[in-house]
Parts: structure tokens; sequence; C-alpha cells
């Protein structure tokens, strides 16, 4: 039997109920939410139309993306694309919008760099600008991934990758700000490969209605399932000290996080076999002040806090040491030889010199 799927993102009156307030906001704001549908769509155009101009870089481009805001598992998505291309022999390169000019406006990606020392990324709004810096100080890269980039079109590329979560695909089935889709689901035409994480955390028929559902809107690729399973537990503070995932099992453990879906990480480690003490769910991408963790210590009663990979970069940057992090990975139920055949093509050096 499937486990019972978590709480969905935002906030609960997006998908009805409420009582009287909830009904009188999904009323005042779906004017808005087609107001950004129209906006977004009329930019898709132009962009079809070239009147606004799109780019092609000098190597295969690979694009990583969401139909929706929040956590869909775009980051292990990446981070199992980077380890496909490096045994391939193809060295990759990660494009990513940013604040700055630095790694300081994405969690996603200061994530990728603390797992993958000395990987290339660029960071920044202008993403050819931001290729361009890597090239300079990185002459080796064959593959560049374009993190978040289904929306952004100034950049073209070779194949587009979306993530969707299989426990609410559509986000409340509108536009932001009535409900969490970044454009009209019909977009959904222009992707190449679609995956469904957290599959395992609804049952078949919900799986088969919800392909249905995607096809219906034109996606017309392989069905991909997949699930995001813990692989291990890191120390904050100490390199390479690890505990293997069964010592959870039965101890008291407190949870800290600052991601998009805190239910689906309790969740997790619930599974694990581990007694939840403590949430602390802070809003996704919240940036931690020292005020938020003043009592972050291990219990004298064996008690642990564990926090994710997502927020270990940030807490260590703080100065917290104490701690273990949650390191899970995409676990493919069904696709994963199509999905595999579908990258091979440019996950190659051969792929990267027919595109030179």
């Amino acid at each position: 039997m499937s486990a019972a799927p978590p709480r969905l993102p935002g906030p609960p009156w997006l998908r009805g109920g409420g009582g009287p307030l909830a009904a009188a906001a999904r009323l005042a704001l779906a004017p808005l939410g087609c107001a950004y549908g129209g906006v977004a769509r009329t930019r898709l155009a132009a962009y079809r139309a070239g009147l606004l101009s799109s780019h092609t870089l000098d190597r295969p481009t690979i694009s990583v993306g969401n139909l929706t805001t929040g956590g869909t598992g775009k980051t292990p998505f990446t981070a199992w694309l980077l380890e496909m291309a490096r045994a391939s022999g193809v060295e990759p390169a990660v494009l990513a919008r940013g604040y700055g000019g630095d790694f300081s406006g994405n969690d996603e990606v200061a994530m990728l760099t603390d797992r993958y020392p000395g990987l290339a990324v660029g960071v920044g709004a202008d993403r050819i600008e931001a290729a361009r810096r890597v090239r300079e100080q990185h002459p080796e890269v064959d593959l560049w991934i374009l993190d978040d980039g289904f929306q952004h079109r100034r950049v073209q590329r070779d194949l587009d990758c979306v993530l969707v979560d299989a426990t609410d695909p559509l986000g409340g089935g509108a536009c932001l700000p009535r409900g969490l889709l970044r454009e009209p689901a019909r977009g959904l035409a222009r992707a190449d490969l679609v995956v469904a994480t957290r599959s395992d955390l609804v049952d078949e028929p919900s799986r088969d209605a919800l392909w249905r559902q995607l096809g219906a809107f034109g996606y017309g690729g392989p069905r991909i399932d997949a699930a995001h399973g813990p692989i291990s537990l890191e120390s904050l503070g100490v390199p390479h000290r690890s505990l293997a995932l069964d010592e959870l099992r039965g101890r008291p453990v407190r949870l800290l996080s600052s991601i998009a879906h805190p239910a689906a990480f309790a969740s997790t480690v619930a599974r694990l076999g581990a007694a939840i003490r403590e949430e602390r769910a802070f809003p996704d991408h919240h940036r931690y002040l020292p005020a938020d963790l003043p009592d972050l210590r291990d219990g004298t009663d064996g008690t642990i806090w564990l926090t994710t990979e997502k927020d270990a970069p940030k807490l260590r940057r703080l100065g917290v040491i104490d701690g273990w992090v949650l390191r899970v990975e995409l676990r493919w139920l069904r696709g994963e030889a199509e999905l595999r055949a579908r990258l091979a093509p440019w996950l190659s050096k051969r792929g990267a010199a027919m595109s030179q």
C-alpha cells in the first residue's frame, strides 16, 4: 500500500475549502491568475515569432525545469544528470539564476557545489553572460545544464526536461497568484521529457490518471516515474563522517528545514523509523539568522537533529556544525531505460563535438 501523500504545498485554500473567506480569496485572485497566464503565453509566442531573440550555446544544452513553483525534485535530477555526464567522460557545467552574481540567492546551486567540489557553475539572470564567464575559466566544459530553465527562453536547448510532483502536478490548476502554475499547463507540449517525482506517494490508478492528464495537455514523450530515496546521513560538521540509515530506527530526532515540502522531508524520516520529537520548518529559501537556531545541539537522551542537503550550506556558513544531513537521490520506478536513451546523444563526447 502506498504511503499517505504529504500535505500539499501552498495555502490550502488554493484547492477548495476553507470557508467563505477562502472562497472570496479564490474569486478575487482568479483574474490575476488569468492575467499571469496571458502574459506567459504572449511572451512565449513572441519567442516563437522571433520578436524576442534566443541564443544557442557552444555545447549541448539540457534544460531542467518545473511547471509550478515549489520543490519537485529538480535538484536531485540535476545531480543525477551530473553523475551520468561525468560517468560518460563529459564535463558538465550548471547555469543558474541567482542574485548578485553568486550562490547567495540559489540554495540548490550551493547544494550541488557542496556535493560536487570543483563543479563549473555560472550564476546570474543573464545566462548567456554567465556561460561566457564559465567558458573563460573552464574551457573543458562539454555540456550545459540550464537550471530552472523551462520558462527561460533566451537560451535555446537541445532537450527540455520538466519535473512534476505526482502528489500535486498542476499546483491547484491555476497560474500565479491564484495557483502555483508558472504558465498554463499546455506548456507541457514543449517538454521532451517529463519526470513525475514522488510517484511512490500515490497509488497506481492515480499515476495512470496523471499521465493521461499530462497527455491531454500535449505531452507526447515517455512516461518516467521516480521517487525520492534517502541514501545516507552525513555529519554537518565533520567531513566524511556518516551514520547508517538504519541507526535512525527508533531514535528520537528533531527536524530543521527551509524547503518547499517540509512534510515530505518529515515523511521520509518517519519511514526510516525515527521518532520525530520536533519539526522546525521555515519558508522555502529562508535565510537563516543566528536567532533562528538558538538550541541546535544533540540531546543527552540520544536525540539528534536532522536537516536537508539544501539547508546544509547555509547552516555551515553560520558556523553550525552539530547535526546530520539527510542526503536523497531520485530512484526510478518506471521509464529509466527510455530516459537514458533520450539523454544518450547529449551525454557523450560525440554529442558535444557535433554541436561545435
